[in-house]
């Protein structure tokens, strides 16, 4: 149960890590300093934790997944959208 417990954390974490930086990004349309390769291999590692997790069967990851991959590609659209723009 405590794994468990400590797993369902770290899920919200990670999740939750890519929030300020889209508030921010958002906010100031300032894209400048942030790196596109770093976000598509985001974009892929949780991918690819996705179908694991639709293998493994655990909707707390799953879920956990499909956020992170939502902030992830918003901020990738920040990025193709306002890059080109500056």
């Amino acid at each position: 149960m405590i794994y468990e417990t400590i797993g369902v954390i770290g899920m919200v974490v990670i999740c939750i890590a890519g929030l300020p930086q889209l508030v921010k990004t958002v906010k100031t349309k300032s894209v400048e300093d942030l790196s596109l390769p770093f976000f598509v291999m985001i974009l892929v590692g949780a991918s690819l934790l996705l179908v694991y997790s639709f293998y493994i069967e655990d909707l707390i990851y799953i879920i956990g997944n499909i956020l992170t991959i939502l902030i992830t590609v918003l901020l990738i659209v920040c990025i193709l959208r306002w890059h080109t723009s500056q």
